[in-house]
């Protein structure tokens, strides 16, 4: 384990294609990425094709119903309702 890690045990953050992987997909297709879209699975901002695990795992969580959205999460703009439809960031 590198000293940055140590200091972060917590922090888990994964390649969008071994995520992909992870879901059954070959590697982060258009339908992997519709699929992160449909389901409010985002990147770390900034970091590109890069995913927090601990998040991914909340958002699914919801998605099945295994736990509850944040409570104050507004809802999302027409525009973002849109993206997130299409697929776009």
């Amino acid at each position: 384990m590198s000293p940055l890690q140590a200091g972060f045990p917590d922090l888990r953050i994964v390649h969008a294609d071994d995520l992909a992987k992870l879901f059954g997909y070959a590697r982060a297709t258009s339908g992997f990425r519709r699929f992160c879209a449909e389901n409010c699975i985002t990147p770390v901002p900034g970091r590109g094709p890069y995913f927090d695990l601990k998040l991914v795992r909340h958002r699914l969580d919801v998605v099945q119903g295994l736990a509850p959205a944040a409570p104050d999460a507004a809802k999302p703009s027409l525009v973002e309702q849109r993206r997130r439809r299409l697929g776009s960031h």
